[in-house]
């Protein structure tokens, strides 16, 4: 008698192998589409998306300062997140740098960052377009914020949206 195993990488093995023959294989963390032809099985497939909820943004920000915060989560309760980000920029005068960063309850320090690049500076056309999805842990309390990390030049226009919600 056959006895089939409990956890399902063990599972697919036993199904997957004549129980005769003693060479090993192993799975892997890799999704590959197959067809099964001929068969009574069905396999019910739920298929769906994060619905996000309406954003933090602190608006269209001309010409903005040094530090300016675009998008502020203020504090978040603690557990898994989902978060998305959305930043456009246009900045005719000034190479600039855009983080999203992870700040501790008193958001007195930056835990981590994250930063994108913009041109090559100051007479090039510089323009950013981007969305970011991330998926992370916080304790209760933290925030999360779009900032720019350089003067932005005369005429330039940002803008940042900030999604985080529980997982």
């Amino acid at each position: 008698m056959w006895k089939l195993s409990r956890s399902f990488p063990d599972l697919l093995q036993d199904l997957l192998a004549d129980p005769r023959d003693q060479t090993e294989f192993g799975l892997d963390n890799i999704v590959r589409p197959v067809t099964i032809i001929n068969s009574q099985i069905d396999i019910p497939v739920a298929v769906g998306s994060i619905l996000w909820g309406t954003p933090v943004s602190a608006g269209q920000q001309a010409a903005p300062a040094i530090n300016t915060v675009l998008a502020d989560s203020l504090a978040l309760a603690g557990g898994p997140i989902n978060l998305k980000v959305s930043i456009s920029l246009q900045d005719g005068l000034t190479q600039q740098i855009v983080a999203l960063q992870r700040r501790d309850v008193a958001n007195a320090v930056t835990l981590w960052e994250r930063r994108w690049y913009t041109g090559t500076g100051a007479g090039s056309a510089n323009g950013l377009n981007l969305d970011f999805e991330h998926a992370d842990t916080v304790v209760a309390g933290e925030r999360l914020r779009v900032i720019i990390l350089v003067a932005a030049g005369a005429g330039s226009l940002y803008f940042a949206d900030l999604w985080a919600q529980a997982r």
